[in-house]
């Protein structure tokens, strides 16, 4: 599997009465891509601006395909980059192994 990072980026839509059930069904679709491993990590940022997201998939199509479904996402409350990264860790000697630095 192909790691990706994503960045979630407030669009500037503004929060509705249907807000809090809207984050409670997007906590249980990260909820399911955690559980199934998807999703490796995930947090907000500190001034409530976006989110990060790393992804294990095989294409950043798939991570697109995941994020579209987001309920968040579909209701345009973030906008979405992702990038696919290498990760660095004991296995590759923390990338000095790894034909791709």
């Amino acid at each position: 599997m192909n790691k990706f990072l994503v960045i979630y980026s407030d669009s500037g839509k503004k929060p509705d009465a249907s807000a809090e059930e809207l984050i409670l069904t997007h906590v249980d679709y990260i909820k399911s891509l955690a559980k199934e491993g998807t999703l490796s990590l995930c947090g907000v940022f500190m001034d409530n601006s976006g989110a990060v997201l790393v992804f294990n998939a095989a294409s950043s199509k798939e991570v697109e395909s995941i994020l579209e479904k987001d309920p968040l996402v579909k209701e345009k409350y973030y906008n979405f980059t992702i990038t696919e990264f290498i990760e660095a860790n004991e296995e590759n000697n923390f990338l000095l192994d790894c034909d791709n630095q």
